[in-house]
């Protein structure tokens, strides 16, 4: 049985535009394709579907915030971020392509420091395995 592939966030990174980000606390992200059903006639089961538009959404939660993302949320600027992810003897590199920054939140609690989480779509989304870090 093959063990799964574990990825440490202390080994991991995330790069914007070939810089590293500093202070990325989480990287969350997801694809979706629009489906729709095709049903037959009278009948009550599927039988077909059909699949389209992809959509790329996804998050970065930063300790207090990062000035290259700021700069990118302020400006309608397309920028192209990949995710490093490192394991003890793997590692994947997933890479965004022409992505926007939509949506900027800060919170602060009390007795912590801030957090900026920036939300982003891309136009595609590509993975690779790589060599571990």
């Amino acid at each position: 049985m093959a063990l799964p592939n574990l990825y440490d966030a202390n080994r991991s990174r995330v790069m914007v535009n070939g810089e590293p980000i500093p202070g990325v606390r989480t990287i969350e992200f997801r694809q979706e394709r629009a489906q729709g059903q095709v049903y037959a006639l009278g009948s009550e089961e599927r039988v077909g579907v059909y699949h389209g538009a992809l959509q790329v959404l996804g998050r970065i939660q930063v300790a207090s915030a990062s000035a290259g993302l700021d700069q990118l949320a302020k400006a309608p600027e397309a920028f192209q971020m990949v995710a490093t992810l490192s394991g003890a003897e793997n590692a994947r590199n997933v890479m965004f392509d022409q992505c926007f920054i939509h949506d900027k939140t800060l919170s602060m609690g009390t007795g912590g420091h801030a957090e900026t989480v920036y939300h982003f779509t891309a136009t595609r989304m590509r993975e690779e395995d790589g060599a571990a870090a």
